[in-house]
């Protein structure tokens, strides 16, 4: 779109800071942890997952058009930088943990490293989603699904931010 044309412009206050929304943000994460913790104990925790990334979407979509509104345009090189500033330290701290897992299930006599490993690597890629599709059923609809639990967690898990984000384009596409 060229400069001059006449585009969108949000007049909207500044959003700042919202606590409340850090909260249920916080709240959603909680509940998809116990969620997980339970087994097949708990069901249908799956809706805070969805009010989650929607939350997400807005507060991403309101930095956006803020500093559109400020700058005249968006520099998605420092945008992207500074969500892996926030976003990667905490991936990482999570592959190294299962990489723990692994070797110490090893030296137990148990041969997860492999397996782990081959998540732990997936994962660092963004590419997880490719070779590990999980619970496909579940997001399908199925009766019979359940969500992977701790005691499948064995293998190392890891779902990504850019996991969902891929999979809600992809659902929002076939719909």
């Amino acid at each position: 779109m060229a400069r001059d044309s006449p585009a969108f412009r949000s007049v909207a206050p500044k959003l700042g800071f919202v606590a409340p929304l850090d909260g249920l943000r916080g709240f959603g994460i909680a509940v998809v942890v116990l969620g997980h913790a339970s087994g097949d104990r708990i069901q249908g925790f799956l809706s805070i997952i969805d009010c989650f990334f929607i939350l997400s979407g807005f507060l991403i979509v309101t930095l956006l058009l803020q500093e559109q509104r400020s700058t005249g345009g968006v520099d998605f090189r420092k945008f992207y930088s500074r969500r892996a500033v926030r976003l990667l330290p905490a991936l990482w701290v999570n592959l190294v943990f299962w990489l723990l897992v692994g070797v110490v299930a090893e030296l137990a006599g148990k041969h997860y490293l492999t397996d782990i490993g081959k998540n732990v690597a997936a994962s660092f890629l963004y590419v997880y989603h490719l070779f590990f599709p999980v619970s496909m059923e579940l997001i399908r609809g199925s009766r019979r699904a359940t969500m992977p639990s701790v005691s499948s967690a064995r293998s190392g898990r890891c779902r990504s931010r850019s996991t969902s984000t891929w999979w809600c384009r992809c659902s929002s596409c076939s719909r």
